[in-house]
């Protein structure tokens, strides 16, 4: 059997129970102490003065636990080893009915108990909760239903008829609020505004009329008939001013074996016509090289390229401006003269703007 020591301390009053002698007379002081409690195992120990309050008698003693237990409440029980020695308590909850849980199905807080949910584990069942009642199952599978009747309204610039309103339902759409030409506005469907909407041009796919310039904006000035260049085409030719351009150069180039000198080299034309824009031209060697270069047709000196001075390992470009043009059969040359140095791996081109024939 475990002992234990119990101990208890009285604070009192001096003026409450008449000890004000006993503290302060010293006749008092040196009596023996009342004993105001007894028992089986309690003992007195002497009092000792004070003043005021003060601690007047110490009462000690033994006693036992006799037995302890846990009680079986609020869904919780359990088990005591030892319980008149060394108490060992294990907490266990109690045994619930199956499909529930602990909890508090209550709109207010309250100790937790056992909540039923009940069997919800069939085909199209659904668990729901209600504050204050708690679980209940539902079923939530397709459910079957008559359709009674179908009528299509007359909106938006719809209208519809239905066949069998009331067992097969058939509709047909129509869409009276149009006539010809339809638009819609995202919404409803309407008719469109001919000269607004679309341009309603009389005649047919073969014979358009009525059809004018401001309707076509700047085709209308080039919308005629070219009979001249028609005529051309059928006859197997066709106006130069509707040929493509082309880019061709005509060129004279000396390679590191070769040093410029004074010369004149020959271009024979075979474009019905042509125009010289410009010339290219560049020098390498040594000795600081350079020459001149004369660019002629027929003879004639092209304005711009009558004097061009060839001194630098970069390409240089330059323009002509007039005398530049020609016909098939002319002869184009570049006249060479007053080389200087070793001028060489040299080039002199001119570009040549023809027509495809």
């Amino acid at each position: 059997m475990r002992k234990f020591k119990l101990a208890l301390a009285l604070f009192i009053a001096s003026s409450t129970y008449g000890l004000a002698e006993q503290q302060f007379n010293p006749a008092f002081q040196n009596t023996p102490a009342t004993q105001i409690i007894a028992g089986t195992g309690i003992s007195i120990y002497p009092r000792s003065p004070c003043i005021g309050k003060c601690i007047i008698n110490a009462i000690a003693g033994n006693g036992s636990v006799l037995d302890v237990a846990v009680a079986t409440a609020n869904g919780f029980a359990g088990t005591v080893a030892n319980p008149t020695t060394h108490p060992v308590i294990t907490v266990l909850f109690t045994a619930i009915a199956p499909n529930t849980f602990l909890g508090n199905p209550n709109a207010s807080s309250g100790i937790p108990v056992p909540v039923a949910i009940g069997d919800c584990h069939g085909s199209g069942d659904a668990l729901t909760y209600v504050a204050g009642t708690g679980f209940s199952c539902h079923n939530l599978s397709a459910g079957t239903g008559t359709v009674t009747v179908v009528t299509v309204a007359t909106a938006n610039g719809f209208a519809g008829s239905v066949a069998n309103p009331t067992s097969t339902p058939a509709l047909t759409i129509t869409a009276p609020g149009c006539t010809g030409v339809c638009k819609g506005n995202g919404t409803a469907l309407g008719n469109a505004s001919a000269g607004t909407d679309y341009l309603a041009p009389s005649g047919n796919g073969s014979a358009l009329s009525g059809i004018t310039a401001g309707q076509v904006g700047g085709l209308a000035a080039s919308a005629t008939t070219d009979t001249t260049n028609a005529n051309n085409i059928s006859s197997g030719t066709l106006n130069a001013s509707r040929l493509p351009t082309i880019h061709r150069e005509a060129c004279e180039v000396w390679d590191n074996t070769f040093t410029v000198v004074a010369n004149t080299f020959q271009f024979p034309i075979r474009y019905a016509t042509y125009t010289i824009t410009n010339a290219s031209y560049l020098t390498n060697g040594s000795g600081t090289p350079s020459f001149s270069v004369a660019v002629k047709i027929n003879g004639t000196n092209v304005t711009g390229l009558s004097a061009l001075s060839v001194s630098s390992s970069s390409i240089t470009n330059t323009g002509a401006t007039a005398a530049n043009t020609g016909v098939q059969n002319d002869l184009v040359t570049f006249t060479v003269s007053s080389p200087s140095g070793t001028p060489q791996q040299a080039f002199v081109c001119i570009d040549l703007q023809t027509s495809v024939n």
